[in-house]
């Protein structure tokens, strides 16, 4: 990737072949790469060779963005960039590009969201190669030093976050079907990578954050929709009548009206996201994919996501501001995760798919969760601990110096058991004197994969129960298995388990009092936020329950000072959760699987709107 951005082409002998200059001429390589042969195809000339530099010391942009965000000013410092794009006569588009920017300051405030992010040394790299009747390909990295700030709702602060050392990537992989694979696979998958890593990920939140969210949210929808149909109006009188801009335009506008009337009911309430991606994928002509049509072939789109962190620490306040003298610290170190999802059209139903609006009729997904890098690590790699300040102990709130006040509330000089407190010792060293820090649970090194196999109705019974009070319910089996390297060491003071317990209760029920109507903008209809907080279509079914870690209690919050080890399902019985096989995956798949589904489902429809070739 390095040598495709810098504008150079690797061979086989290591050799770098310069591909900014003429392609009249032939290049000297070694590749066998049928990819590449099409990339640096030298049998027609360079109809367009561009290459552009920006370079802006200071960039200031001011815009009044109403009651959401008010006055809103950004500043971008030292901006620079340098790319190359080539366009042949066969439409091969090649464009690599990279820039950076030293610093960029977001500043909000006048309206009901405001507040502050600072983002340093981002790096960016971007590669986009497309021809007809090849698969297109898309790379985008993102290296990004520091971004920290704060976000405010109603004049009051809501989230504290502060990342250090971010790397993000992501491409898009397509899996062509030759004219002789087609008797032999019977799909295509065409699916998204992602890949994302930190060094220290710090975020603080209290009981109104959950619920602020969801307004915030909500408002942002509302006004990039009365933007959007602003700037429709203005496009519609602007395009003269007859034009191919115009017809274009005009096809776009039917097709919203037509998102806009459909009523996308249960069961498919959970996964009408992937409705229009699927049966976009399976009937439209795509770059490099254009065979599906005359073969029974399905395409089954889906994404994968990688992540990676040297620390994670989760500060919740039990309160509704930062000023509160109690809250739990979730600390985390080199924690991994993985997710993955494919939707799969009925093998065979091809024909039925593409005559009805039942898409999908197979959803598979899968959440793989780590901590260390290896499962043989014999030390406490996680842990939850209830922090209270005492009296004349108040926590440095000053949101001017996020770094420092995170710093504090994450308790990194008593976790980390170090004088070095990153400049802010003699606070620290003053502060600490007047913190109660107690242990409440400790993980070790562990390995937890959960898969969730979502099966759907078929058509005749959604047919059938079109008028019935009783819908179908889609069928989530659900297997979980894991593999731990010590035991989960939890402490045996009852009242922190009372001050958890509170702690959670508080930000659920804070979140069910704060419920608004919210319109998606996946969905055309309005849908109340009961529904879709209560009213879940989907019937969990256990498969496969391998969770047998066992429980070490710790009396004075040491890791290994007890000599009972009680087994797991003990504990979850104490806690409540008396069905855990199926309320553990079912909040994991609401909570953290369906928003992660919605954006790779939203990102693969745009990639495939993108790719869609042109038919004459």
């Amino acid at each position: 990737m390095e040598a495709l951005f810098t504008g150079h082409k690797p061979s086989d002998d290591g050799q770098q072949v310069d591909v900014h200059r003429s392609f009249d001429l032939p290049l000297e390589r070694n590749d066998s790469s049928e990819d590449l042969d099409l990339l640096y195809n030298t049998s027609d000339t360079v109809t367009a060779e561009i290459v552009f530099a920006v370079s802006i010391v200071d960039l200031r942009i001011y815009a009044n963005m109403a009651q959401f965000m008010g006055n809103a000013h950004i500043l971008f410092s030292h901006v620079h960039g340098i790319g190359h794009a080539d366009v042949h006569q066969n439409k091969l588009i090649l464009l690599m590009c990279n820039g950076g920017i030293e610093e960029i300051d977001f500043t909000a405030e006048g309206g009901v969201v405001a507040g502050d992010l600072t983002m340093k040394m981002l790096q960016l790299n971007v590669l986009v190669s497309s021809q007809e009747d090849t698969v297109p390909e898309h790379n985008i990295l993102i290296n990004l030093g520091v971004l920290q700030g704060h976000i405010d709702y109603m004049s009051a602060h809501i989230l504290l976050l502060r990342i250090v050392d971010i790397c993000a990537e992501a491409c898009d992989v397509w899996n062509d079907v030759s004219q002789s694979d087609v008797a032999q696979q019977s799909s295509v998958g065409i699916q998204i990578s992602a890949k994302l890593k930190w060094t220290a990920f710090q975020l603080a939140m209290h009981r109104s954050t959950a619920a602020a969210a969801f307004g915030i949210a909500q408002r942002m929808y509302d006004f990039v929709m009365q933007q959007k149909k602003r700037s429709e109006r203005t496009i519609g009188l602007m395009l003269p009548p007859g034009t191919a801009a115009s017809t274009a335009f005009a096809a776009y506008q039917e097709d919203q009206k037509r998102a806009e009337k459909s009523n996308i009911d249960s069961p498919f309430m959970e996964y009408h996201h992937w409705m229009w991606a699927v049966k976009f994928g399976n009937t439209a002509f795509l770059k490099g994919l254009t065979n599906l049509d005359s073969h029974d072939c399905n395409v089954s789109l889906g994404g994968k996501i990688d992540i990676s962190g040297d620390n994670f620490c989760l500060v919740c306040f039990h309160g509704t501001s930062f000023r509160e003298t109690e809250w739990a610290t979730l600390n985390i170190n080199f924690l991994g995760g993985q997710f993955s999802t494919i939707a799969i059209p009925g093998l065979g139903e091809l024909n039925e798919v593409r005559k009805s609006d039942v898409l999908a009729r197979i959803c598979s997904q899968s959440c793989k969760i780590f901590l260390g890098q290896n499962i043989s690590t014999k030390s406490e790699l996680a842990a939850i601990y209830r922090v209270s300040v005492g009296r004349g102990g108040i926590p440095p709130i000053s949101h001017k110096e996020i770094a420092e006040w995170l710093h504090f509330a994450c308790i990194h000089h008593y976790i980390h058991s170090s004088k070095d407190t990153s400049g802010h010792g003699k606070l620290f060293l003053k502060q600490s004197q007047k913190l109660t820090i107690q242990q409440v649970i400790g993980f070790p090194a562990l390995n937890v994969t959960m898969i969730n196999d979502h099966f759907w109705p078929s058509l005749d019974t959604l047919l059938k129960c079109v008028n019935s009070v009783e819908k179908p319910l889609c069928t989530v089996e659900c297997s979980v298995f894991s593999s731990f390297s010590e035991s989960i060491a939890v402490t045996t003071a009852v009242e922190n388990y009372l001050f958890l317990h509170d702690l959670f209760k508080g930000y659920v029920d804070h979140l069910e009092e704060q419920k608004i109507s919210f319109r998606p903008p996946f969905c055309g209809t309005q849908i109340q936020g009961r529904e879709l907080s209560n009213e879940n279509m989907r019937n969990f079914v256990s498969i496969r329950w391998d969770v047998e870690p066992h429980i070490l209690l710790m009396g004075k919050s040491t890791w290994a000072s007890g000599q009972i080890n009680p087994h797991i399902s003990w504990l979850l019985e104490k806690l409540g959760l008396d069905h855990a096989r199926t309320t553990i995956p079912k909040y994991v798949q609401r909570g953290l699987m369906d928003p992660i589904d919605l954006a790779v489902a939203t990102t693969l429809e745009l990639l495939l709107t993108m790719s869609q070739q042109k038919q004459y």
